[in-house]
């Protein structure tokens, strides 16, 4: 059903002024997070996270050293579906004592189905929840290919 104007080419779900004001918020954070990535690779430990069931966390030296490896933390759900545990991977991440991590930036494509579109967004939420409670800023990279 389409929605109808309120006003001289308004919409209805127009952004308001809440709206605007968490964006310019969000625009701060990145550029925040963004200057951090540009200086924290070079003074400190740096971890890379893979999203999803069969991905994994590396830790990385401020050389380039390669430090550790850890599979994502997963346990299998009432439901049978697997999926990643915050529990199990709040100490991988407190141990690595990283000053940022680099995670995959994923999103639904058309093609997925809802099940999965929502697994990876509950994983990039645990990888958020857990570095964000050790203050640990997140950069998100979209994969080149």
């Amino acid at each position: 059903m389409p929605r109808k104007a309120s006003g001289p080419g308004r919409r209805d779900d127009a952004p308001g002024p809440d709206a605007v004001d968490q964006a310019r918020q969000q625009i701060s954070r990145d550029a925040t997070t963004t200057e951090l990535a540009n200086q924290a690779p070079l003074t400190a430990n740096v971890l890379g996270v893979d999203l999803g069931i069969s991905g994994a966390l590396a830790l990385v030296s401020r050389d380039g050293a390669l430090l550790e490896v850890d599979d994502m933390p997963v346990t299998r759900e009432a439901n049978g579906r697997s999926a990643t545990n915050a529990p199990l991977l709040a100490p991988i991440v407190a141990r690595s004592h990283a000053r940022i991590a680099f995670c995959e930036f994923v999103g639904a494509r058309p093609t997925d189905a809802k099940v999965a579109a929502f697994a990876f967004g509950r994983a990039r939420g645990v990888i958020e929840g857990s570095a964000g409670a050790l203050s640990i800023p997140i950069v998100f990279l979209t994969p080149s290919v």
